[in-house]
């Protein structure tokens, strides 16, 4: 099963030169990509859907949720600036 690369360019307004380099790769690898006489690496593809914050089925219209899972890490960051925007809106009642 593939994904439409060019669809996926267009959507997200990426040309070819900038996503040569998020891949690390020259610009002639991608347009062999977009016109699917090489396929991109299972760590490429993991790199675009990363780059573009979206889960990689959603890249393969498995699923049409975009969202994509936070790390435990990420949460917990998040938990914390919540907790610090609520003590500053206390401070204002």
């Amino acid at each position: 099963m593939e994904f439409n690369l060019k669809h996926i360019l267009k959507e997200y307004d990426i040309k070819q030169k900038e996503l040569a380099a998020i891949l690390n790769v020259k610009p002639p690898a991608i347009s062999k990509y977009v016109n699917k006489t090489r396929k991109m690496s299972a760590e490429q593809i993991k790199t675009l859907a990363k780059h573009l914050n979206v889960t990689v089925d959603y890249l393969y219209h498995e699923s049409s949720d975009k969202t994509v899972t936070i790390s435990k890490i990420d949460l917990d960051k998040i938990r914390e600036y919540q907790k610090a925007i609520y003590e500053i809106l206390e401070k204002y009642k």
